[in-house]
């Protein structure tokens, strides 16, 4: 699977600032992905599928400085999308022949951790 995520508009509410940075945030997303996949679900497909979905993405993050130049963050990030079959055509909207949701693609969760190193660069505006 490849692809890539626009989120143009997003608001963040803040749990807390300081030493320790913590939000929660909410955005609207669209997203488009090359899927490849031998998977019997794709018959007919060549094992290809084109997912072009808008969505909402929404997810807390947590940041934590260790020294004034490295910092580490972890979070959830949860996308919902408008559903589409798997295998299916990119404006496809799933029926109960296709299966329904338990067939589709809707929702994609991920945990993750970044490893930040900030290089100090001051200049004069």
């Amino acid at each position: 699977m490849y692809g890539v995520t626009w989120r143009p508009v997003g608001l963040s509410i803040p749990f807390a600032s300081g030493a320790v940075n913590a939000d929660v945030s909410a955005g609207l997303i669209l997203t488009y992905a090359f899927v490849h996949s031998d998977n019997p679900a794709f018959a007919g497909t060549d094992g290809v599928m084109h997912f072009l979905r808008p969505g909402l993405d929404i997810g807390p993050r947590v940041e934590i400085p260790i020294t004034d130049s490295f910092l580490i963050s972890f979070g959830w990030s949860g996308q919902f999308y408008i559903p589409q079959v798997v295998g299916g055509a990119v404006f496809a909207l799933p029926t109960e022949q296709s299966g329904g949701l338990t067939s589709s693609l809707w929702f994609v969760g991920q945990a993750w951790l970044k490893l930040h190193f900030r290089f100090p660069y001051t200049t004069n505006i």
